[in-house]
């Protein structure tokens, strides 16, 4: 009988180097999540019960939902109208600067125009220019414009994202084969339905493609229709003057 391999003794444990890398994890997780176990306690509280109890536990009057009763009912809502606009100040802000960087990062990777290493090295200097320095400029145009305590004075500004224009370039440069574009750009109709007529084939598109392709044979028939109904007499005329003799 041959006899079973057997594990080193003290294989299953873990190495000095393992142990101190977990600990500085662990000691990092509990840097972060300190302050939010402290402040969950904390919005349980009331006034007094926060200097009165001990900072990381519960005080004996659980007063979390007078509290947002209060935050909703101090200065006529005030609260509700800050997240409001907090809302749309990130919404706008991340998917319009998201828009404008993938427009423009696809631009600089894709096409080429005069001037596009140059542009691109400016947009790259403006990553080092620190947001301080942009403050005041921004303040008096936004003021000179008459946009100054708006919305707009926050959302344009945040619109901007040179860095986000600098991962789109390098995201569409590796992502989207010249190849791909180059096919895309001169596929003709029949080419192109037959393209999605033979994905027609493959297991689960058949339903959804075939009447896709099904509808763009009679769209792509249609204005060949209409140009030989609204021209047929050029056509007729043409016919007959060549069959007339000289």
């Amino acid at each position: 009988m041959t006899e079973a391999r057997r594990r080193p003794v003290g294989s299953d444990r873990m190495s000095p180097g393992s142990l101190l890398g977990n600990g500085f994890m662990w000691v990092g997780l509990a840097y972060f999540l300190i302050p939010l176990f402290w402040l969950f306690l904390a919005s349980t509280k009331s006034n007094s019960g926060l200097f009165s109890s001990f900072g990381f536990w519960f005080d004996k009057n659980f007063n979390l939902f007078q509290n947002i009763q209060d935050l909703l009912a101090r200065d006529h809502g005030a609260f509700v109208i800050w997240m409001r606009n907090t809302a749309i100040y990130a919404f706008t802000a991340s998917v319009g600067s998201t828009l404008i960087a993938a427009l423009a990062g696809y631009a600089f990777a894709v096409y080429n125009f005069r001037g596009r290493n140059l542009l691109f090295a400016i947009i790259l200097a403006s990553v080092f220019v620190p947001a301080t320095i942009l403050a005041v400029p921004l303040y008096f145009m936004l003021g000179s414009t008459g946009l100054s305590n708006t919305l707009l004075a926050v959302i344009l500004p945040g619109l901007v994202n040179p860095f986000g224009v600098y991962l789109m370039r390098i995201y569409a440069e590796r992502a989207v084969p010249e190849e791909l574009l180059d096919a895309a750009n001169t596929y003709l109709v029949s080419v192109g339905l037959a393209s999605w007529n033979a994905l027609a084939a493959q297991p689960g598109q058949a339903q959804v493609l075939y009447a896709i392709v099904i509808t763009g044979s009679v769209v792509a028939v249609l204005p060949v229709m209409l140009a030989f109904l609204f021209l047929q007499r050029y056509w007729q005329n043409g016919l007959s003057l060549g069959g007339v003799k000289a």
